[in-house]
């Protein structure tokens, strides 16, 4: 990989990003967690059921509990000898001819080996009639009939939802091995005008709101962010930039991944870039028709992978969803494929204006047939970040496909791997 300074920087799609930078995105080693803690979280190895689910046979009706082999004849009679509900569970023998009146979900009463349910019997005040013959086992769920003992119950790569937390919960596994949350460290990248501080001003402000948006984004998509601070301008003191380097090399050390927010100016112009190529990073410029004609940087230093965003709110936040996202998910192990893409149906003709960028922000909506539809907002500015939280997609731009009713590629702003 060869550094490229701004400007000459090559057009490229998401899938040529990724394969760059995925030789150096190793998926994090597991971590034992308590179950409580395993939510959103992406499972490291196989977990195996330490019990039988159920734990004993069940009753998976309302009925009476009966020794089938006393049917000899039909009609059938058996004296009322108790009740088996879910809050006090009969504890007794029950004898020949006798039965047991059970609620669904209770253990199957010793004596007993079948529930007739409500619907085959006559009840009286002190017995039932069976009407018809009753065979051995029958509305009985057996013991492990749905979960044995060592079964697997959830697969490596599975991202834990409050579902499978229960389920490990019920199948006494009091801990799960999950993927450790890669660490990934932020940094504001600005160049400083001395000169027009006012507008230095407005430039700290949309940073820091990058940065904000990102450390939320990352910790929602099951990454750990870290705030390393602003980088030093080019015009800092001379006496400040070798301590500057010092913590770039220890705070790049001490993360997973590293993402820089702004300041896309290479070797020369800007000291950020400059010092880790002076250390020894691969880095590239590559151009990404958001708004005037984005650039991001990818690469990476000592196998620790970058990226750099642009530093306008919405071409930010759009370039976290395309390159960052598929990004975490590798390092969490979480599959990615560029095969799984959605596709909606244009509602009207994308514009010349539309088709010069590589991404259109949209609304998608389902019409009454359920087809998914998609409608690409007018106002595409990267300075507008209204209008960009009241869409819910990103269209890939198809020249071939620009037209009303052609099928394009989505890719939706979900902003979580927490699911109930």
């Amino acid at each position: 990989m060869n550094s490229n300074k701004v400007g000459i920087g090559k057009m490229i799609s998401i899938k040529e990003i990724l394969d760059i930078i995925r030789p150096f995105l190793n998926v994090m080693s597991s971590e034992p967690v308590n179950l409580q803690d395993g939510l959103g979280r992406v499972l490291g190895a196989d977990v195996r059921s330490r019990s039988l689910i159920p734990p004993y046979n069940i009753s998976n009706v309302d009925g009476y509990a009966i020794n089938s082999d006393c049917m000899d004849n039909i009609p059938a009679t058996f004296i009322k000898a108790g009740i088996s509900r879910p809050s006090k569970i009969f504890q007794g023998v029950v004898e020949d001819r006798q039965c047991i009146k059970i609620f669904s979900g209770c253990p199957i009463p010793k004596g007993t080996n079948a529930i007739v349910s409500l619907q085959d019997v006559e009840v009286y005040e002190s017995s039932v009639i069976v009407g018809k013959h009753i065979m051995e086992g029958e509305n009985i769920s057996m013991a492990g009939i749905d979960i044995a003992e060592g079964d697997i119950i959830l697969k490596k790569g599975t991202i834990l939802s409050s579902r499978h937390v229960a389920l490990s919960n019920i199948t006494d596994v009091p801990w799960l091995p999950v993927i450790r949350s890669p660490k990934i460290g932020i940094i504001t990248n600005l160049d400083i005008d001395y000169a027009n501080m006012e507008f230095t001003h407005i430039q700290k402000k949309n940073g820091f709101a990058i940065k904000s948006f990102l450390m939320s984004f990352i910790d929602a998509r099951g990454g750990r962010s870290t705030n390393l601070g602003m980088a030093l301008n080019m015009q800092a003191p001379v006496a400040q930039i070798p301590a500057f380097k010092k913590e770039l090399r220890e705070a790049l050390g001490s993360v997973d991944m590293l993402v820089v927010v702004g300041g896309m100016h290479l070797a020369g112009e800007n000291l950020l870039w400059s010092s880790l190529m002076q250390d020894g990073a691969n880095l590239e410029t590559f151009k990404v028709a958001i708004g005037s004609g984005e650039e991001i940087v990818i690469g990476n230093k000592n196998n620790i992978p970058i990226i750099g965003l642009p530093d306008h709110n919405v071409a930010s936040l759009i370039c976290a969803l395309l390159f960052l996202r598929p990004c975490i998910d590798i390092l969490l192990g979480i599959k990615y494929s560029y095969e799984d893409k959605v596709f909606a149906t244009l509602d009207r003709d994308l514009d010349e204006f539309d088709i010069s960028r590589d991404y259109l922000y949209a609304k998608l909506y389902e019409n009454k047939q359920g087809d998914k539809i998609v409608s690409p907002i007018s106002a595409q500015d990267t300075l507008m970040i209204s209008v960009l939280t009241g869409t819910n997609c990103i269209i890939v731009i198809d020249k071939n496909c620009s037209k009303a009713g052609s099928a394009v590629e989505t890719i939706m702003f979900t902003g979580s791997i927490i699911s109930t």
